[in-house]
C-alpha cells in the first residue's frame, strides 16, 4: 500500500521537531502553524481612497422589455435606478455620466428602443421624459370614441 505525500509533511515533521527542541507540546505548534498560515490566506480589506467611489453595488436587473404590464414594470425600474444612483454615489456625478449609465443599465433590448426615439435627449431627464412615452400605456381611439358619444 502506498501513500500519497502532500509535501505538507515535511512542515509538520520539522514543526514537530522544532517544538520537541524548545520543550513545546508538537500539537500546539502545530496548531500555531495552522492559523499563522489561515491569516496569511486572507485578504486584507481593500482601502478606499479620499475621493474614489465605495465598493461599487450590483446594478439593477436589466429592464425586461417582454412584461405584460410594461409601463407598470417601467415605473418600478425607474424606482429601483434611482435608489441605485444615490445608494452608490452616481447621483452627484454630472448628468452626462448618469445619462450614459441609464442605457447601460437598461440593456441592449431597451438600448434598442432608445436610439430609434426622436429628439437628441440632452440630459438625464428627457431620457427619462422619453422613454415614459414610450412605455406608457397607448389609448385605443375607437374605444374612447364609443365612451364619448355614449
Amino acid at each position: 500500500m502506498t501513500t500519497q505525500h502532500t509535501g505538507d509533511e515535511e512542515e509538520e515533521i520539522q514543526c514537530a521537531e522544532s517544538a520537541q527542541e524548545t520543550g513545546q507540546n508538537p500539537e500546539q505548534s502545530a496548531d500555531v502553524l495552522n492559523t499563522e498560515e489561515s491569516e496569511q490566506d486572507e485578504p486584507e480589506p481593500a482601502e478606499v481612497h479620499k475621493g474614489e467611489m465605495e465598493p461599487s453595488l450590483p446594478a439593477p436587473t436589466p429592464f425586461n422589455a417582454d412584461a405584460s404590464e410594461l409601463y407598470s414594470e417601467w415605473k418600478q425600474w425607474v424606482s429601483a435606478f434611482r435608489i441605485y444612483l444615490i445608494a452608490s454615489g452616481l447621483s452627484k456625478k454630472e448628468d452626462d455620466v448618469q445619462r450614459a449609465i441609464l442605457p447601460h443599465c437598461l440593456g441592449p433590448a431597451v438600448q434598442r428602443i432608445f436610439n430609434t426615439l426622436p429628439g437628441e435627449h440632452e440630459s438625464l431627464a428627457e431620457v427619462k421624459t422619453a422613454l415614459d412615452g414610450h412605455f406608457a400605456p397607448k389609448r385605443n381611439v375607437i374605444p374612447e370614441r364609443y365612451k364619448f358619444r355614449s
